[in-house]
């Protein structure tokens, strides 16, 4: 078998698992509905407003959640049963959607009340983002994680393909309302293939030998050299290069004076480079912080790429390389902090990762919008350029740095040395009860 089949064959392993399969399309086809929503939302808020400082306080709002609750909502991934957390919250957002779909459709919407539902989604977000990645680990096991975690990133890049198509299509020919009932209905998906999931095909995260506490996960995080550089990377990227639900629609709106559907084919071939970038990542067996500097450094550059373009069609052209490797870079980070992390701190762990990738976005995304008002769309494109670019450079630097600290302190075999020089520059998997996580 060829090299490039045994690297598919090995990110495609965790789909032989039934139940992690099921769990898959119930959350690519709920996603599906998500970004559907997504869209409406931002072209409804600037269909109301023309403002780039609107859309950035709605997107703010609805992250602003994860910031404030989401590492005690990782606490709770930790003590609760997952599949129920996951469960509560598909029908919370159901219930969210149709809300907003009632008052679209009654004529009584206002930017106020798109902000007050943008808040409700965010608090539901913030239970069900750690449940959600918690629930992967538990499906795969540690053997296949960084498959299972390759592949889920395609949800979300499977619902990007999709759902803004979808939506622009919709919002074209019966305007937005039908977007957030059709949303609504897409949460059954997940209930269904929750279902079908029997505890006994799920690998536990006994916490009996810790206390499961919010304190006890950052220290542990900062205490773990790997996933403080990690955690560190995706927040200086998260906070000024993640905010492309407000920089693309202006961009679509300002810059080009184009429709929905343009916003909707851009958003489309991002999600085409986002599947093809999960599925990559997904052939990392074990990916170094080193491999992430790289990819940082080339998400930026794809980045101020996107910023330059002169046109429509250049700008969706260029999002298919963007969209790769933002896939690769949120996986990377990803599978690096949950292959270093202890399964009993993965709860803990990936809520403060999902705060640093999503929770800092009512900062970051206020920014985004006044530099947007103040100069442009393009503007905001530079300036995430910049910090994926450096947070890049800092992981590099980092890497090398640890690398040469292990050469000087090597053992005298040169083949002990190398193997030195590569445990600290590959991330370990620490087992249940390793000293880190004893030691806290």
């Amino acid at each position: 078998m060829s090299r490039r089949r045994v690297a598919l064959a090995r990110s495609l392993v965790a789909l032989q698992n039934r139940n992690f399969r099921a769990f898959f399309v119930g959350e690519v086809i709920s996603t599906v509905g998500s970004w559907m929503q997504m869209l409406a939302q931002s072209w409804l808020v600037l269909e109301l407003t023309d403002s780039g400082t609107a859309l950035g306080v709605t997107l703010a709002l609805q992250t602003l959640p994860m910031l404030l609750i989401g590492a005690w909502t990782g606490v709770i991934a930790d003590r609760v049963d997952n599949r129920k957390i996951l469960q509560v919250t598909a029908v919370a957002g159901a219930l969210q959607a149709i809300g907003l779909g009632a008052m679209e459709a009654t004529g009584h919407v206002t930017v106020h009340w798109i902000w007050a539902f943008a808040l409700v989604l965010g608090i539901v977000g913030a239970f069900e983002r750690p449940a959600l990645h918690a629930m992967i680990f538990e499906l795969a096991g540690p053997d296949d994680l960084s498959s299972a975690i390759g592949i889920a990133s395609t949800i979300n890049s499977g619902g990007r393909l999709l759902g803004p198509a979808l939506a622009g299509l919709i919002i074209a020919t019966a305007g937005t309302a039908p977007v957030f009932f059709l949303n609504a209905l897409t949460f059954a998906a997940i209930l269904v293939a929750l279902a079908l999931i029997p505890d006994s095909a799920r690998h536990q995260r006994s916490t009996d030998t810790v206390a499961v506490k919010m304190r006890d996960g950052l220290a542990y995080v900062w205490r773990e050299p790997t996933l403080r550089l990690a955690m560190g990377v995706m927040a200086i990227v998260g906070l000024f290069a993640f905010n492309f639900a407000i920089i693309i629609p202006t961009m679509i709106r300002f810059e080009f004076d184009a429709s929905a559907g343009a916003l909707g084919i851009v958003q489309m071939v991002g999600g085409i480079g986002s599947v093809l970038g999960g599925l990559a990542a997904g052939t990392f067996y074990r990916p170094t912080t080193r491999r992430l500097g790289v990819i940082a450094v080339v998400f930026g550059v794809c980045i101020f790429l996107a910023s330059l373009a002169p046109g429509v069609a250049a700008f969706a052209a260029l999002w298919l390389p963007l969209g790769i490797a933002s896939a690769m870079f949120t996986t990377v980070d990803q599978t690096v902090l949950q292959q270093t992390a202890a399964p009993a701190f993965q709860g803990r762990v990936m809520s403060l990762f999902t705060i640093a990738w999503m929770g800092t976005t009512p900062i970051g995304g206020l920014i985004a919008g006044t530099v947007i008002d103040t100069w442009s769309a393009r503007g905001a494109l530079v300036m995430g350029a910049t910090a994926a670019v450096g947070a890049g450079l800092l992981a590099l630097a980092v890497s090398s740095r640890r690398a040469s600290t292990a050469a000087r302190v090597a053992p005298a075999h040169p083949a002990d040395a190398v193997e030195l020089v590569d445990r600290v520059a590959t991330v370990e998997v620490i087992e249940p009860g390793a000293d880190l996580a004893a030691g806290i």
